[in-house]
């Protein structure tokens, strides 16, 4: 995005490229703090084309979820999850091909997830999107690569099924490369104060993750009741729900294992 100068190689820009990035602390908000949400966005534009039809600012504000009660607050007295959603549809309303979001739906509500994936969902462009979020990565895209920790990128045909299948075996073998009857951890009693301040904020993304599989778990369980509970409900539909649920557990258990990792380098 040019913020990076390469070390070796050459980029090569199309002519027609329009890039734009969500970062995760939108500190591009900084310079609007003072107005209102609406306001922000009219500065972009005031009407809007969206799948072909004509939209005001305050109408598409709508379509990500912002009412127009929430449309009026001041920048600054917004929340994290309020920012992020408001800097996204900024960035939208420029109409970028090439979309590249870092972590997009942290601190975001359930309810304004549900309409940022759906926005994403049906964008033309071209997405690239680091995230912890299997469920918007494998809603949003094509394809999925991995970063190992060995400052390679990795194809994964099979998907976030993949990376959490390599994430085990790559566990368990730092557990059977240990010196056996040591009975210690496997990162070292004197990590340094870089490791530590990192362990310190995997723990706070991945309590925030945990919060967030929460949530949509008890959505999940309230879709199932309510499903189980309707006179007439196809089987297929209580089939997807569980799945979903059990994919929930899954990334759970992942989460848990990377948190006792952090956790470790702190004690």
């Amino acid at each position: 995005n040019g913020d990076i100068q390469p070390g070796a190689g050459k980029i090569k820009r199309g002519k027609t490229v329009r890039t734009a990035m969500l970062t995760q602390e939108v500190r591009e908000l900084d310079q609007v703090m003072d107005l209102r949400v609406i306001e922000v966005i009219q500065r972009e534009r005031q009407v809007f084309n969206v799948g072909g039809r004509e939209l005001s600012a305050s109408q598409l504000v709508e379509q990500l979820g912002s009412t127009n009660q929430k449309q009026w607050p001041r920048v600054r007295d917004l929340s994290g999850g309020e920012r992020h959603r408001l800097q996204l549809l900024r960035l939208l309303v420029g109409e970028p091909n090439v979309l590249m979001l870092d972590e997009p739906t942290n601190d975001l509500d359930t309810d304004t997830l549900a309409a940022v994936e759906d926005v994403l969902d049906g964008w033309p462009g071209t997405l690239v999107v680091v995230s912890h979020d299997r469920y918007l990565l494998e809603r949003v895209t094509d394809h999925q690569v991995a970063l190992l920790g060995d400052g390679k990128l990795r194809g994964l045909p099979g998907g976030v099924d993949q990376y959490l299948q390599l994430r085990q075996e790559a566990l368990a073998a730092a557990a059977s490369a240990q010196p056996s009857g040591a009975g210690e951890a496997a990162v070292p009693a004197g990590a340094s104060e870089a490791d530590r301040r990192q362990a310190r904020k995997d723990l706070n993304r991945i309590e925030r993750q945990l919060g967030k599989l929460g949530q949509q778990k008890d959505k999940l369980q309230e879709q199932m009741h309510e499903a189980g509970s309707a006179a007439e409900v196809g089987f297929a539909l209580l089939a997807a729900l569980n799945r979903k649920l059990q994919e929930i557990a899954a990334e759970e258990e992942s989460l848990e294992l990377e948190w006792l990792e952090a956790s470790e380098i702190l004690e």
